[in-house]
C-alpha cells in the first residue's frame, strides 16, 4: 500500500513541542515529595534502571499532601498545555465545543536514579499526554532525551508532552536524581 504524505504543517513550528512550566511552590513541596518516593520506592530487578514506586492511580488515596498539591496543579495546567501541543497539528481539537476540551491526570510514580540508572526509550501511548516533574536535580544530572532532544532537568520544572512521544534517561553519572512521572488522559464532556 502506497502512502501520500499531506502534511500542512508550518515548517517553522515544530509538532507537538513540548510543554515546559515551572512549579510556583516547588520550594514548599519537593522535600516531602522527596521523602514520599524514599519510603514507597522498590528496586526494579531489570539492570541498572531507576528505582520507583508503584503506578498510582489518582482515584486511590495517598497519604502525602505535597502530591495532592502537585497533582492538583497538574490537572489545572493540563488545558493550558493540550492546546500548545496541538498547535500546528491540524486537529479537529480546535472545532470541539471548549466543554469537551477536559484532562486529567490519570496515574503518576516517582523514580529515584542514582549514579549508572537510567530509563529505556519507551511512550505512554495510548495517553494523550505525558508528564515530568523534577524533585531533585544534583548537578549534572542526566537531561530528559525525548524525540532525541536534550531537555535539561531543574527542580521544580514540569515537562509536558504528547504521550505517544518517545523518551529516555541516560545512566545519570550522580546520586539523587528524584522526579514525578505520569499521564494525563483526555476525558472528553465528563469532567472525572
Amino acid at each position: 500500500m502506497n502512502y501520500r504524505n499531506y502534511s500542512t504543517a508550518s515548517s517553522n513550528y515544530r509538532l507537538y513541542e513540548p510543554v515546559i512550566l515551572e512549579c510556583p511552590n516547588w520550594e514548599e513541596i519537593n522535600p516531602g515529595l522527596m521523602e514520599w518516593i524514599k519510603e514507597y520506592y522498590y528496586e526494579i530487578t531489570i539492570n541498572g534502571q531507576a528505582r520507583r514506586t508503584e503506578f498510582i492511580s489518582t482515584t486511590t488515596p495517598v497519604d502525602c499532601k505535597e502530591l495532592s498539591i502537585l497533582i492538583d496543579w497538574i490537572d489545572s495546567e493540563s488545558l493550558y498545555c493540550a492546546d500548545l501541543i496541538a498547535q500546528g497539528t491540524g486537529t479537529a481539537y480546535y472545532d470541539s465545543p471548549s466543554q469537551y476540551k477536559n484532562f486529567k491526570v490519570a496515574d503518576y510514580w516517582g523514580m529515584w536514579y542514582n549514579e549508572g540508572a537510567y530509563a529505556t526509550y519507551h511512550n505512554h501511548y495510548p495517553y494523550a499526554m505525558s508528564f515530568a516533574y523534577y524533585i531533585n536535580c544534583p548537578e549534572g544530572s542526566s537531561p530528559l532525551v525525548l524525540e532525541g532532544n536534550e531537555i535539561q532537568v531543574t527542580e521544580g520544572r514540569l515537562v509536558v508532552f504528547a504521550g505517544h512521544m518517545s523518551h529516555q534517561v541516560e545512566p545519570c553519572p550522580v546520586d539523587n536524581r528524584f522526579m514525578i512521572a505520569g499521564n494525563i488522559a483526555f476525558t472528553g464532556p465528563m469532567r472525572v
